[in-house]
């Protein structure tokens, strides 16, 4: 009793400091990604970007004077402003998830997670061009979880007219998502705008090839296709406030984020995948906290007795995740091993090694839960009758 008494107590106080640090921008040990906010890593490589950085404000979640629901910035992105549609057919765009671009306890850097990514899925041996997609996640105010999945929600529909704009461009190309955290609920609010959007619609062709969740900071019951398992979990009693059930047309959305979206689910995307960790401690420990002790669909899998789309899957990705507190190579633990006192990070603790693990001096350790990735992608190409990059060579 006195360890469970104590180990809650270090967690509520943890998580005061978390958020203290949010708002007072404390200093990460930095590496040398840092500071690479441009379209360069390297001279040899150009990374192909998508930015919505700076669209929306940081203290209502609201756009930004200025900036319009489905602007983007974009650049080197092949078939549009370099070169020919990519020769392997596809593309795959990852998107990050919270607290990333900034200085606080816990942030994380888009360029070195792009890059981890990407490196992760070349030690595979699947040739992909891996575009990233970088957003206003670092908030820092006392209201930062819920203010970043309203911004969350608003750059479904930047990334879904991306999306668009791409597939006229590259008609034939098929395009693979892939989101880590938060950034899960901005897919799945892309794919909500696209299974409304009436010119998608009307392309026939038009589908997502696959997208891949990791360690999703989303509620577990928002992958149903019924919008009542949403209205009716016990953990969204809050929304029931502004929501007269007896007058509801869908899409029921609840505090204006929280969405069934297994139909756009179903109708837009040929292979869906959770993969998650039932060992992740970020989730586990914190996500109930914010979210009204309701738990992470990165956590523990989609919620029991919940609709689920017919092309859902999901996996414990646990074992695929390294026993290391450092997954980005900054020298230093990663968020909640360097301020929660005693916590070790053990096999498939770690919510920031899913793309991958690397050293001090940027070496791939691990690919974290992109093995998984590029195993199913392999499958479905086999399914599909198409050929797999490896057969290019």
């Amino acid at each position: 009793m006195f360890f469970v008494i104590f180990f809650s107590t270090a967690i509520t106080y943890s998580l005061s400091l978390w958020a203290q640090s949010v708002s007072s921008s404390q200093v990460l040990t930095t590496n040398l990604f840092d500071n690479a906010f441009g379209q360069e890593i390297n001279d040899s490589y150009k990374v192909p970007l998508i930015s919505t950085v700076g669209d929306f404000n940081h203290t209502t979640g609201k756009l930004n004077t200025g900036h319009n629901p489905i602007e983007y910035d974009a650049s080197n992105i092949p078939g549009s402003q370099i070169d020919d549609c990519p020769p392997q057919n596809e593309i795959a765009i990852y998107i990050h998830g919270f607290l990333v671009n900034g200085k606080s306890l816990g942030s994380e850097n888009a360029m070195e997670i792009f890059d981890r990514a990407r490196l992760s899925l070349n030690n595979t041996g699947y040739d992909v061009t891996l575009i990233g997609f970088n957003w206003d996640s670092d908030i820092k105010n006392d209201k930062a979880w819920e203010v970043a999945k309203d911004v969350a929600k608003g750059n479904g529909l930047k990334l879904a007219q991306f999306i668009l704009d791409f597939k006229k461009d590259c008609p034939q190309t098929d395009i693979r998502l892939i989101a880590h955290s938060l950034g899960s609920r901005i897919v799945l609010s892309s794919l909500d705008v696209l299974n409304e959007n009436q010119e998608w619609n009307n392309n026939k062709n038009f589908t997502i090839a696959s997208v891949h969740l990791l360690g999703a900071a989303v509620d577990n019951e928002e992958v149903s296709k019924d919008p009542w398992d949403i209205v009716k979990d016990a953990t969204n009693d809050e929304a029931y406030k502004n929501i007269n059930i007896f007058a509801m047309e869908e899409p029921i959305t609840l505090k204006g984020v929280k969405t069934a979206f297994g139909e756009a689910i179903e109708d837009e995307v040929r292979n869906f995948s959770n993969l998650y960790s039932s060992k992740d401690d970020s989730l586990e420990w914190f996500y109930p906290m914010m979210e009204g002790n309701d738990t992470a669909l990165g956590q523990t899998g989609a919620q029991y007795g919940i609709s689920l789309p017919s092309n859902y899957k999901e996996r414990d990705v646990k074992n695929n995740i390294t026993a290391l507190c450092d997954a980005n190579g900054r020298g230093s633990c990663n968020f909640p091993y360097n301020i929660v006192f005693g916590a070790i990070a053990d096999v498939g603790d770690n919510h920031f090694g899913y793309v991958g693990f690397r050293d001090t001096n940027g070496t791939l350790k691990s690919n974290g839960a992109m093995d998984i990735v590029v195993e199913d992608w392999n499958k479905q190409n086999e399914l599909e009758n198409k050929t797999t990059p490896d057969d290019n060579s």
